[in-house]
């Protein structure tokens, strides 16, 4: 997931020198995985956005993640360019295939003395360091998303998408359904008793008669839970009764799966309502286009010289390649264009989504590095007005299909009787919240992966009890892929079978009971520890597991 932090380091290194040609190199993805954990995006989807960064030249898809000096010579680099933090755990080639080690290598499988795979580089003087943007990074990104889990996951929901498709299970759904509209009531309830307290008005009539109208809603509030939470709970038991794969209804009122139409996810809607447009990573090579709603629009005079000036506006929260299409359409509408981005602000871009992971100053830092941007306008109007209109110089202007946006103003009216409104299709296979699904759907795994990272558990909003929990399974995953190991290795030999064979089968065996025991253990020993700290019989640092 590009962010901008990579984005500036790649600032730095096109401007090292007076005249650079700058080349990215992109790993492919088993590799990435095996040094990187989880990957949000995939190499064609790296690739794609990497083509709209203005300070990229070249792009190499598949490198290497270890450089070579063949690597290095074969396509005439003279310098490479990274930030200065040793890497190691690197790849060992050799002709049995690859394998980890703890320090660097270097051609025929040979290993480097040095723990830093960019040690041959630095000794001779080929190597360029660049300098890290503290508080950025895909760590960071990540960790804001997890923290609002429950958040995302009850606004999936209620756009229609099952458990299934969000990698949870029913109960689960139905139980962050019920605690999110729980919360909801309790908010209502807060903001009667706060208009109530803060009030200036003495005790008497007035006041009394507030006090009875908040008890009556508080009374009409837990009915109306009550009633919710018992369908919920009817709801749970017929899902449940059924499968997974069932038709999941997350409305409000919890209403009755009978007969209901089984919803959509959201991937499909999205391809049902705009299935023209594009769908492939792959750059498009036919965006100079002149869509209908816009006829005519050759026509205008204006001289050779003078910019056509388009106007697009959005979020633009955790940029990716669906976003940069888009301004890459727009900016190859005509022959001369002028292409300015409107930034909502972080209120209005909650308005308008529902929720955000970047602050208005990272969105706008991260647009300044896209290659078809002339100019950014941040706080942009959620309203557009014909004074914004006149004072930008605007031709035209982007059609925003956010349902929360009115384009049936006065405004939008005139500029399409005018046929000034551009309506660009978007990418549908990307989009925010894709990114933010793929990253939902392995909760565990990019938990786990900010843990060893150092992110602590209140940071990601994580008990005690749920903590211990995924260290316990992480190490049965380590286990299991342990034995997988030697089953493979008892199962794939050509040896008949005898004596040695048996003698594997039963070291499998023996591994089997180990691996249980150690589970069992494990678990005897987090349920204790978390009894004793419940207790208060030790203390928080006392706890060892």
């Amino acid at each position: 997931m590009l962010h901008l932090g990579q984005m500036r380091q790649l600032e730095q290194a096109k401007k090292m020198f007076k005249n650079v040609h700058l080349i990215a190199g992109v790993t492919e993805d088993d590799e990435t995985r095996r040094y990187k954990s989880h990957i949000v995006n995939s190499m064609d989807e790296r690739v794609e956005m990497l083509r709209h960064i203005k300070w990229v030249d070249e792009i190499i898809a598949p490198c290497p993640w270890v450089i070579t000096r063949s690597f290095f010579e074969k396509n005439n680099i003279d310098f490479v360019a990274h930030d200065d933090i040793p890497y190691t755990a690197v790849q060992t080639v050799s002709d049995k295939g690859p394998g980890f080690t703890g320090i660097g290598v270097s051609e025929g499988g040979k290993k480097m003395e040095s723990g830093d795979i960019y040690k041959w580089l630095k000794d001779e003087g080929k190597f360029k360091a660049t300098h890290r943007t503290e508080g950025i990074s895909t760590t960071e990104c990540v960790v804001k998303i997890l923290q609002n889990y429950e958040d995302f996951i009850d606004k999936f929901l209620k756009n229609g998408m099952k458990p299934s498709e969000l990698n949870i299970d029913v109960t689960k759904a139905t139980s962050i359904l019920i605690k999110k509209n729980v919360n909801k009531l309790v908010d209502k309830l807060l903001r009667q008793i706060t208009k109530i307290t803060l009030t200036d008005e003495p005790l008497g009539t007035g006041f009394n008669y507030r006090v009875d109208e908040l008890r009556s809603n508080l009374l009409k509030a837990i009915t109306l839970w009550l009633k919710k939470y018992n369908i919920a709970l009817t709801t749970f038991v017929r899902l449940n009764e059924h499968s997974d794969h069932k038709p999941f209804l997350p409305a409000d009122n919890f209403s009755s799966p009978t007969g209901a139409e089984e919803s959509k996810p959201i991937s499909d809607k999205i391809e049902d309502t705009v299935s023209s447009e594009l769908k492939s990573p792959t750059p498009s090579t036919n965006l100079n286009f002149s869509p209908e709603s816009i006829r005519g629009i050759q026509s205008k005079s204006r001289s050779s010289n003078q910019p056509t000036v388009v106007y697009t506006f959005g979020v633009f929260d955790l940029l990716h390649y669906g976003h940069a299409r888009h301004m890459e359409q727009v900016k190859k509408m005509f022959e001369n264009v002028h292409l300015i981005i409107g930034v909502l602000s972080d209120d209005d871009s909650i308005r308008c989504k529902g929720r955000l992971i970047q602050p208005l100053s990272i969105r706008v830092a991260t647009l300044e590095h896209i290659r078809w941007v002339d100019e950014i306008v941040p706080n942009c109007p959620f309203d557009l007005t014909t004074e914004f209109v006149t004072n930008h110089r605007i031709d035209y202007v982007c059609l925003n299909k956010d349902p929360s946006v009115n384009t049936s103003s006065p405004v939008w009216n005139e500029l399409r009787r005018t046929n000034r409104v551009l309506n660009i299709p978007k990418t549908v296979s990307m989009c925010t919240s894709m990114l933010m699904l793929s990253i939902l759907r392995n909760y565990e795994l990019y938990i786990q992966r900010s843990l060893d990272r150092g992110v602590g558990r209140r940071e990601l909003r994580l008990g005690y009890a749920k903590e211990r929990s995924l260290k316990v399974k992480n190490s049965m995953k380590s286990l299991q892929k342990k034995l997988n190991g030697e089953l493979v290795k008892a199962t794939l030999t050509d040896k008949h079978i005898g004596h040695k064979f048996d003698k594997n089968v039963d070291v499998i065996i023996e591994k089997v009971i180990d691996t249980i025991d150690n589970w069992r253990r494990d678990y005897d020993h987090l349920i204790s520890e978390f009894a004793k700290y419940y207790r208060g019989l030790i203390k928080r640092d006392e706890i060892n597991f």
